[in-house]
């Protein structure tokens, strides 16, 4: 996600500078004495140019402004290289490289502070009728989202926006929040602005925040969520499962891979995966799952011939690409005990996993009961 300048307005670009630990660098303590913006193809330097460059007024958060208004530069999408130089760092220190920023053109006639969006559609050349047509948001370099809008109002250097878009998304991919891009998304009725991922780490977040604000100010979204402010974010992280077991004993024959049929015990089943009553040895994947593993447990009678093996078969057969078997030899004093964990797999609603027992003692050969289970935990 970047920032959005326009050539003949006001133009100012923000980077905040944060440590590895994830806290933002005290400029001041650090003693910055210069530095150096590139943007396409043009290098601003705070020794020709000081009054573009402001490292005082915020820098305790760790932010640098650069006030780019006035300068020329082709309309386009680019990448920001930002170089600064303290004392312990005299041949500079690079801390921004590839910053996405879109330059636009100069939009002529457009006076910041009493701009509507009448004014703006007209010059767009909207026919005023479609609201998804109005205005295109930038998200990243050489991608676009169409928002829709109720409302656009220039304030300032600010654009303001209210978005009525009431379908889940990630925020990334719904509006380009940068300095001066105020959104008021659609709430759940009692004022919490709703928040919906799902692979990138997060089922579902509700931020109970009913204010209008600027989102940067409000959530940080990236590989995890992060808050600035104190307001109350809750992650669900409930453990989704089942864990099986046969409380009696099964003949497993000589040589032969068999299906343990007789898990009729349940420690846990979070999900409704197991069924006590039919098909007992199976475990089922519920609707709304796209990944989970498996563990499974054999143990059998003492014997001290041939070998002793457990397999994990996905719909009766085995996995293709992945050998979810282990076979040992057996061991002379006690209960032989074989366990075997699958990595984590793709699964769709209705896929059903079972375990299947071998031995090759000779005969055949009974396993313990209550020494034999079944485990499923849904990854996502």
């Amino acid at each position: 996600m970047g920032d959005a300048i326009y050539v003949g307005h006001d133009a100012q670009l923000t980077v905040e500078i944060r440590a590895k630990s994830g806290s933002p660098v005290d400029l001041n303590a650090l003693g910055i004495n210069r530095a150096q913006l590139t943007i396409a193809g043009k290098t601003v330097d705070s020794d020709a140019y000081p009054a573009s460059f402001d490292w005082v007024s915020e820098s305790g958060a760790g932010r640098i402004t650069i006030d780019l208004t006035g300068f020329s530069f082709p309309a386009g999408s680019y990448g920001v290289r930002l170089v600064i130089y303290h004392p312990a760092a005299p041949s500079g220190v690079l801390v921004a490289d590839g910053y996405p920023v879109n330059i636009g053109k100069s939009i002529p006639g457009i006076e910041p502070s009493t701009a509507d969006l009448d004014s703006l559609r007209t010059l767009l050349g909207s026919d005023n009728t479609g609201k998804g047509s109005d205005l295109i948001v930038h998200t990243t370099v050489g991608n676009t989202v169409t928002q829709v809008l109720d409302s656009l109002i220039m304030e300032s250097t600010r654009l303001k926006v209210s978005a009525a878009d009431s379908s889940h998304g990630y925020l990334e991919d719904k509006v380009s929040v940068g300095t001066g891009l105020n959104v008021q998304t659609d709430t759940d009725g009692s004022g919490n602005q709703l928040v919906t991922l799902s692979s990138k780490g997060l089922s579902a977040v509700n931020v109970s925040d009913g204010a209008p604000g600027y989102l940067s100010d409000k959530v940080s979204v990236g590989d995890n969520l992060q808050k600035a402010t104190t307001d109350v974010v809750t992650l669900d992280t409930k453990f989704r499962g089942a864990l099986v077991g046969a409380s009696s004993a099964q003949t497993i024959a000589d040589s032969t891979w068999t299906t343990v049929t007789g898990l009729d015990t349940e420690e846990y089943d979070t999900e409704d995966v197991h069924d006590l009553a039919a098909n007992t040895e199976r475990l089922t994947i519920p609707q709304g799952v796209a990944y989970a593993s498996l563990t499974a447990q054999l143990s059998f009678a003492t014997n001290a011939t041939g070998n002793r093996g457990v397999r994990i078969l996905k719909n009766g057969a085995t996995i293709p690409n992945i050998r979810c078997v282990n076979i040992k030899p057996a061991t002379l004093a006690g209960y032989d005990v074989t366990q075997l964990s699958t990595p984590v797999l793709t699964v769709s609603q209705n896929d059903y996993f079972t375990m299947q027992a071998y031995q090759n003692s000779t005969a055949a050969l009974d396993t313990v009961g209550g020494e034999c289970w079944l485990s499923l935990e849904i990854k996502q």
